[in-house]
């Protein structure tokens, strides 16, 4: 955990999430997501709702994310957020004109088919997935907190 924002009813709150992002450096490591959950877990006691984002990378799910996630689907409502390349999906759609295309299309086709079944892992465990095209991801997180408040889950 590098930054945290209390959840706050304040005005500004939405400017002081941007702000701890904004300063924040990458870091090329894999996420700790037990001791990020566990951390959670202490300071967060009532049921919340938490947006991770990911790129449903089927290893890296299953190696990291999938271990750690019972600490939280107990309490919380978890939402794993991911954007989706939409040349993926044109290359496992469109016909092939050649034997590159054909390949393409295969691997395309073999990464939209693992992405599906990490997403599927992740619901089978108690997360909300959230799996959009650039520019609807927002407001597709958005819809899936409308239907968790709807469903009572908040």
């Amino acid at each position: 955990v590098r930054a945290v924002v209390s959840p706050e009813r304040r005005r500004d709150q939405v400017m002081r999430v941007t702000e701890a992002v904004y300063d924040l450096e990458p870091a090329l490591v894999e996420s700790d997501y037990q001791s990020a959950f566990t951390e959670t877990l202490v300071r967060f006691r009532r049921r919340s709702m938490l947006v991770l984002l990911s790129d449903l990378s089927e290893q890296a799910v299953a190696e990291t994310l999938l271990p750690a996630l019972p600490l939280l689907v107990r309490r919380h409502v978890v939402v794993v957020g991911a954007v989706r390349d939409p040349e993926v999906g044109r290359w496992a759609t469109a016909p092939p004109d050649d034997e590159v295309d054909a390949y393409r299309q295969a691997a395309a086709l073999d990464a939209l088919a693992r992405r599906d079944r990490t997403a599927a892992r992740l619901r089978g465990m108690g997360a909300v997935v959230v799996d959009a095209e650039p520019g609807r991801l927002a407001p597709a997180l958005a819809d899936a907190y409308l239907e968790v408040k709807a469903t009572g889950r908040l």
